[in-house]
């Protein structure tokens, strides 16, 4: 299993992540491993999206001009 050091870390960063660590029952170490994989999971999850997006704008075969997919759902999460 491969390791890393952090350094330089702020002393409010610090204490803000142990913080949330107590708050989740997890040591400082488990900590930045959950955020770091929710991170990497969430940037899968766009991708996958995106990628969806895109078959349906094949599929649907919108022309040249339209917006993407992901600009129109952006305008109407912005308009709320």
């Amino acid at each position: 299993m491969a390791n890393f050091h952090l350094r330089a870390v702020p002393p409010d960063l610090y204490d803000a992540l142990k913080a949330r660590a107590e708050a989740n029952g997890r040591s400082v170490n488990a900590e930045l491993l959950a955020i770091v994989h929710e991170a990497i999971d969430r940037d899968s999850e766009r991708a996958e999206l995106l990628l969806r997006l895109e078959r349906l704008r094949r599929e649907f075969r919108l022309p040249p001009e339209a917006l993407p997919p992901e600009e129109l759902i952006r305008e109407a999460r912005d308009d709320q």
